[in-house]
């Protein structure tokens, strides 16, 4: 049976690249042996079917053997191609949604948003006290050099203060008081530097390797999303805080709690009511299946039950 199947499937190949070979396969002569007609079938289809899998099928000694070799190659083959249709179709849908944004206007959009990003991105360099000269100058100069040097080093600084850490939930918690309870704001270096504290690795890596005016931007957009976290985070908090005290100010009389002699005796009367109810099941079952299988003339009253007689032909009933 599988060499029937495994025949087929080589026939439907072949009928493409050569008929003659085909029809030969399908009715094999002794003048044609099987064998032989599977060798020459594997060279037919060799542009498609690798060098090694011809090789395999001509070192077969059977035709059984072979045809499992040609057919399993064949089927590589099969799945290859339609992999490799799959991609090309995935490429073709990238690259034309990739032109629809391009075309509503999503590439201007992201280049007035990096724009507007890196005027921000800048801002935050100033207020760190950086030089203008250096914030403002332009790519490949040596000020602008200089200011990657200032950034890769509040990096190292960063990874050095976070060593990867992750954020947690109370993370920051403690910036906005002091121990006494009086406000306290950080400095913009420390607040940035807490910032990128919290960042992953990888992604402070990636301010590493960027240059130009991408890694101010990179920066930039690291600060404001830890900012982003961080808000949502301490929004989080307070609303925690809010349901919490309304809990307690609608549920203001604590619950009482049960001592363990207590829960114990409800436990035991829990089970005893269980156990009285399943014997009052097991009675009211007990009753309806007498009550089904008795005669009706038992239940008769003020009169004897009797058995009927039947009458004889003839006869008649006083």
């Amino acid at each position: 049976m599988k060499l029937w199947r495994d025949l087929g499937l080589i026939r439907s190949e072949l009928e493409a690249v050569d008929p003659v070979l085909a029809a030969a396969l399908a009715n094999p002569s002794p003048s044609q042996p099987l064998l032989a007609t599977l060798r020459r079938a594997a060279e037919a289809l060799h542009p498609p079917l690798p060098s090694a899998a011809v090789v395999a099928v001509e070192r077969c000694e059977a035709a059984p053997a072979a045809a499992a070799r040609l057919s399993d190659a064949l089927r590589c083959a099969r799945f290859a191609r339609r992999y490799s249709n799959d991609m090309s179709r995935r490429a073709a849908r990238r690259a034309a949604a990739v032109q629809r944004w391009k075309e509503d206007g999503g590439e201007a959009a992201a280049a007035a948003a990096a724009a507007r990003d890196l005027a921000a991105a800048r801002a935050m360099l100033s207020g760190l006290g950086w030089p203008a000269v250096e914030v403002e100058s332009a790519e490949g100069s040596a000020a602008a050099r200089q200011l990657e040097q200032r950034v890769d080093g509040l990096v190292q600084e960063a990874l050095g203060a976070g060593e990867g850490r992750a954020m947690t939930l109370d993370a920051g918690a403690g910036r906005g008081a002091t121990a006494g309870g009086a406000a306290h704001v950080d400095s913009p270096w420390d607040a940035l530097l807490d910032d990128l504290a919290g960042c992953r690795r990888d992604e402070l890596g990636m301010v590493l390797q960027a240059s130009g005016p991408h890694k101010i931007l990179l920066l930039y957009r690291l600060s404001r999303a830890q900012r982003f976290v961080r808000s949502m985070r301490d929004d989080m908090a307070q609303r925690a805080q809010r349901a919490a005290a309304l809990q307690a100010e609608l549920y203001a009389r604590a619950p009482r709690l049960l001592s363990a002699e207590e829960q114990d005796r409800f436990v035991s009367r829990l089970m005893d009511d269980a156990r009285r109810r399943a014997q009052n099941r097991e009675e009211i079952a007990a009753k309806a299946e007498l009550e089904r299988t008795r005669p009706a003339w038992e239940g008769l009253k003020g009169r004897q039950a009797k058995t009927p007689v039947p009458l004889r032909r003839g006869s008649k009933r006083r």
